[in-house]
């Protein structure tokens, strides 16, 4: 054989052991591509589950938080009631909740009560015959409001109750005339 002919030989079983390899080298590769690819299914699938697992622990502990508040007010309402009730008058009474107080998020007043205090349940507000921190007992709610605002609104005769979203003051309604009591 001519040298020629050798290195021909030679090229060729280069490029056999080379095209072996190379098709090996890719099986391994697509091997552990379709390991990869399973390993990221199985953790997207247990990323889910641990989603939906604390999506239902959340609602769990907004429920709890929920009786927990419903037990303390209960237990304030009927120490608020255990003595007299005080002075009984019908009044006109609406909702409103932060966004209605025509001021914007940003504004650094934004839910921020008469008194100064940030808005939150158990608040209302009250025109100026009910002095701020004074106590009103509502039956329609069976519960004791304290009155810690005024409205431009909000008149004698007027209660304005803060609820949290605007869907809960729309489910309430508009404008009721209620039996209340006002504490001393």
């Amino acid at each position: 054989m001519k040298r020629r002919d050798w290195l021909i030989l030679l090229c060729c079983v280069v490029g056999l052991v080379l095209s072996a390899y190379s098709h090996e080298t890719s099986r391994k590769c697509e091997t552990i591509l379709k390991n990869k690819q399973w390993a990221i299914l199985s953790l997207t699938d247990t990323v889910d589950i641990i989603n939906k697992e604390n999506t239902l622990l959340s609602a769990q502990l907004d429920q709890l938080t929920a009786q927990v508040r419903l037990l303390q007010e209960s237990k304030q309402d009927k120490a608020d009631r255990s003595g007299e009730r005080g002075e009984r008058r019908i009044m006109e009474v609406t909702a409103y909740w932060e966004g209605s107080c025509n001021k914007a998020p940003d504004d650094p007043e934004y839910g921020i009560t008469a008194s100064g205090e940030y808005v939150q349940d158990g608040f209302i507000a009250a025109g100026p015959e009910l002095k701020i921190g004074q106590k009103v007992y509502i039956p329609y709610f069976d519960r004791t409001f304290t009155v810690m605002d005024r409205g431009k609104d909000i008149t004698n005769g007027h209660l304005d109750i803060y609820m949290r979203t605007a869907k809960a003051c729309f489910e309430f309604g508009r404008v009721k005339q209620m039996e209340v009591y006002v504490m001393d």
